[in-house]
């Protein structure tokens, strides 16, 4: 668990999209299949197996995450939870305080407790 952690904050140091790809949905809609990818230095990087690691969810046969519940973005999820687990304290964010329309001079300006949102992702 310790060295995918580390692998993967190492790894989005550069890039902190995650593209999410949808490979299976059960017959009643309610669990999916899905594959996520990085891509770096003109490869892409399936980062599945260290995502499983560091949150703890099952893998499928064909080496996706298997991710159950409806009515939401599950590739979100997964990802959010990801950056929660990497980054439980929170991170330096400036953009996204910008994005909630604080000022330089706000309290708490550089810094957001919710390391859940450090991560963008993307739908292949």
């Amino acid at each position: 668990m310790n060295e995918s952690k580390s692998y993967l904050k190492k790894l989005f140091t550069v890039n902190k999209i995650i593209y999410c790809k949808l490979d299976h949905v059960s017959q009643s809609g309610m669990t999916r299949h899905i594959s996520f990818y990085v891509a770096r230095k003109n490869r892409i990087i399936d980062i599945s197996l260290h995502i499983s690691n560091v949150t703890k969810h099952k893998r499928s046969k064909n080496g996706g995450l298997i991710v159950g519940g409806c009515g939401m973005d599950v590739g979100f999820a997964v990802v959010y939870n990801l950056g929660y687990c990497l980054y439980p304290k929170g991170f330096r964010s400036s953009e996204r305080n910008r994005c909630n329309g604080m000022k330089p001079t706000d309290k708490g300006y550089n810094w957001d407790k919710d390391g859940g949102y450090r991560l963008k992702h993307s739908w292949l």
